[in-house]
């Protein structure tokens, strides 16, 4: 979905392929400057093992919404339950695409904001998620998924250090 300053994309592929897409944006966000939409990008959910897709073709509409729409959002919810309700409205929104008659697929994407404009993301919230600092750009993402993992074993914790009595050559 295409808004007037914001672009909510839903990905549905391989691990590789996820990682290949947050690769790319990390890699514009470095190279434009920090008015690019590439340079806020933030991601929401990266999921594993999903049975089926709900998006099976890629489609884009611009949504022309009401300025009316765009005044700050406030809650007291933690960023966990506005993020939450966000992919649930997603998945709502893929789910009634899904529904929709191959050939008719097209016009009910013209048509979305008309017949049923709870399965859109508002703006506000969108911005909301946009400036907080609990969800993770994609640089931050792939600094956590580049790093090397460091287990601590119960073993390495212990003392004294624990002995063979039995000990084999």
């Amino acid at each position: 979905m295409i808004y007037q300053n914001h672009i909510v994309h839903t990905v549905e592929s391989s691990s590789e392929g996820l990682l290949n897409v947050v690769r790319q944006l990390s890699h514009d966000a470095e190279l434009d400057d920090s008015s690019s939409i590439f340079s806020v990008a933030k991601i929401l959910v990266v999921s594993h093992d999903i049975p089926s897709r709900l998006y099976e073709t890629w489609c884009c509409r611009v949504l022309a919404m009401s300025v009316a729409r765009l005044e700050e959002y406030r809650t007291s919810e933690p960023i966990e339950m506005t993020v939450s309700e966000c992919l649930t409205t997603l998945l709502k929104l893929g789910r009634h695409i899904a529904k929709q008659l191959k050939g008719n697929r097209k016009t009910e994407l013209d048509t979305l904001q008309e017949k049923v404009p709870e399965l859109l993301l508002q703006q506000d919230v969108i911005v909301y998620m946009l400036q907080s600092k609990e969800l993770v750009s994609p640089q931050q993402y792939l600094q956590t998924y580049d790093r090397p993992l460091n287990v601590v074993l119960d073993s390495d914790l212990t003392w004294p250090i624990a002995t063979r009595l039995y000990p084999y050559n």
